[in-house]
């Protein structure tokens, strides 16, 4: 049975790697204008309640949208902003203005719930990701110790 962490990480690099290559091919589609990422911003607290996720920066909050079983933020993109991204180690990361304060926005790809390309409000392209709702204290927990290879011994005969 595999524990949560790696399927956390499993999610995250699936994620990344479909990332890559829609979002290029998003900023590539001459139809595509502006491209929304749909971003999780809520986690599970150690009672199995609804929190704030951590990597939101206060100027955001007011931009959560807050449904009974999902908390999610919506991040408007443009094909421009490409450049600015730094996304590796499935983490994405980048800076932005919400309400006139650059602020600088990180998280990791298991949070990716949606992109959508759209032109104006039309929908030209989408792309659903597979996301996990999860305990932060999961991520801070430390790794189980590696099991030592067996060591192999030669038995001569005589």
């Amino acid at each position: 049975m595999t524990d949560m962490n790696y399927q956390i990480r499993r999610c995250a690099k699936i994620n990344s790697a479909v990332f890559d290559i829609v979002y290029e091919d998003m900023c590539q589609n001459d139809e595509v204008k502006s491209i929304h990422a749909i971003v999780l911003a809520s986690c599970l607290d150690s009672n199995g309640d609804m929190k704030l996720s951590p990597w939101i920066p206060a100027p955001l909050v007011s931009h959560v949208h807050k449904d009974d079983d999902l908390w999610f933020v919506t991040l408007s993109l443009t094909p421009m902003a490409m450049k600015y991204f730094v996304h590796s180690e499935n983490t994405i990361s980048f800076e932005c203005r919400i309400q006139n304060v650059v602020t600088r926005i990180s998280f990791n790809t298991d949070q990716l719930i949606c992109l959508n390309g759209l032109n104006g409000k039309e929908l030209v392209d989408t792309q659903p990701f597979q996301y996990l709702i999860h305990e932060e204290a999961l991520n801070e927990q430390p790794e189980p110790p590696v099991k030592k290879r067996p060591s192999l011994s030669v038995v001569k005969n005589d």
